[in-house]
Formats: structure tokens, C-alpha cells, sequence
């Protein structure tokens, strides 16, 4: 599979005749522990993981536990970090009962690949997320010192396209409304933005959306593919990380007060 989809980072690092465990991601990160003879600071590589045990695995519909880690670099004695992946377990479950493992496990593998990315970004900003779908992540917030309680009135949404590609955009607008819908919409008189987007969704436009749309675009200039569109961003999944923290930055320095969002883990009704 790892030759066949010239994925140079997957190995296998255990197998057995109903468990197999590989690595599917390598992330490099700069660590300030370890120096070069110059001083520079050395790049670490922490591997994502997957164990993945089987009963009945030859016929459709069998039974599987995942186990989802990190495997730090030879330098590490330990890496605390967690495997987010492991938060959307029952959503990579229905992936595989698709089929025979031998026939799932690309789609899984190649839906895991695309979202590192995210979980790295995530792990940069401030910020909660939830999985909504296999490829699919939220991060729901309010503007600082709201008085909204618990309930969150944004989200921005992380979502795998075909291609290995990512949209990231507002939660409270759709990304697949057709442009014929768009155009009768618009010939008809229309409520308050904010007011229809929180009646049909339950959140609030993110204020000030298009400057951040613009920043991402900016910061990511002449690394991929990156094009802005009228709730978000659409970028190759390498690109996430880059793309990820220049909208969040400036999605906070529109928040008020003093450039703070609060971060939410409900949604708004």
C-alpha cells in the first residue's frame, strides 16, 4: 500500500495474525532541547500511529479496536503529545466496516494523512476542536468577554476535499450551496445575515471573515495551491498548518476585547 500511494512515511512496525501496527505521518518539529554544533535548533520527527486489531477480518462487517499513538524521535525519551485522531475513533470505525480491511485501510490511511495537518494547527492555536465526520473537525468560540454562557456563537470549520485538499470556512454558511441557489437567493429579499445564518445553523458569520480570508491567502503565497472563496479558504493539505494559523490570528485580532475569543464546546441553538 505505502509504495503503491508513494507514501514514503507509512511503515510497519508490528504484525501479527490479527494485529498490525505502522505509522502513517511524520511530522518534523523544532525543538530548542536539542542543538546543532552551530546552535541551531534540531529538527525532531514524531511519527503518528495506528494499531488496528481485527476479528472476522475476512468478511465485511468485522470487528475492529483502534489504537492511536505518537512515537517520538530516537532523541526523545517520551512525547507527551497526543494522537487527536483517537477523538474521532468511531467515525474511522465506519470506514473500515465498508469493506474488507485489505480495501478500507487506503481510504482510512489516506483520510488519517490529510488531517495531521489540522491536528498540528490545532495544536498551535488556542483552540478546542470536535470531529464532526472522519475529515472533518470544528473549533466553536465567542468573542472575548462574551456573555453567550456556553453556547458558541462562531465556528470554523476544517473539512477534506477530494484531492488532498482543505477547506476551511465558516460554519455558519454552507460549502456545498450551489451557485443556482446562490442566484435565487439573491433575487428574493433577504433577513438579516446574521440573524438567517444563526437560525439555520446555529452560529453567527465570524466577524470581519474576508480580511482573514485574504491574510491566509497572503501567508501562504508561493507555497501551493491556495485560493480564497466568499466563506473561507481552500488550500492543498500541506498547506494547512500555514494557512490555519494566519486565519485564526486574524480572526482574533477582529475578536474583542483586547484581540481574545473564548472557546466553546457547544453550539449555539
Amino acid at each position: 500500500m505505502a509504495k503503491e500511494k508513494q507514501w514514503e512515511d507509512v511503515r510497519l512496525l508490528s504484525f501479527d495474525l490479527q494485529t498490525v501496527e505502522f505509522t502513517y505521518a511524520s511530522v518534523r518539529i523544532t525543538s530548542s532541547s536539542f542543538l546543532t554544533p552551530s546552535g541551531l535548533n534540531s529538527y525532531l520527527r514524531q511519527d503518528y500511529t495506528l494499531s488496528i486489531s481485527c476479528k472476522d477480518q475476512l468478511l465485511t462487517g468485522g470487528s475492529y479496536n483502534l489504537r492511536f499513538g505518537r512515537l517520538p524521535s530516537q532523541n526523545e525519551a517520551h512525547d507527551h503529545r497526543p494522537n487527536r485522531h483517537s477523538e474521532a475513533e468511531h467515525f474511522f470505525h465506519a470506514l473500515l466496516r465498508q469493506g474488507r480491511l485489505a480495501d478500507a485501510l487506503p481510504a482510512l490511511v489516506s483520510v488519517l494523512r490529510d488531517t495531521v495537518p489540522v491536528l498540528e494547527v490545532l495544536a498551535r492555536i488556542p483552540a478546542r476542536a470536535i470531529p464532526k465526520a472522519a475529515g472533518w473537525w470544528r473549533v466553536m468560540f465567542s468573542p472575548g468577554g462574551s456573555e453567550a454562557g456556553s453556547v458558541a456563537q462562531h465556528a470554523l470549520d476544517f473539512r477534506v476535499l477530494t484531492g488532498s485538499r482543505m477547506a476551511l470556512f465558516d460554519a455558519s454558511e454552507s460549502l456545498f450551496r450551489s451557485a443556482p441557489q446562490q442566484s435565487q437567493q439573491q433575487q428574493q429579499p433577504q433577513p438579516d445575515a446574521g440573524a438567517q445564518a444563526a437560525s439555520a445553523v446555529g452560529f453567527r458569520p465570524i466577524p470581519e471573515l474576508a480580511r482573514g480570508i485574504s491574510d491566509a491567502v497572503a501567508a501562504a503565497r508561493g507555497r501551493g495551491t491556495v485560493a480564497g472563496i466568499d466563506i473561507g479558504v481552500v488550500c492543498g493539505a500541506a498547506d494547512v498548518v500555514v494557512v490555519g494559523e494566519a486565519l485564526w490570528a486574524s480572526i482574533t485580532r477582529a475578536s474583542r476585547p483586547g484581540g481574545e475569543v473564548v472557546v466553546k464546546m457547544e453550539e449555539g441553538d
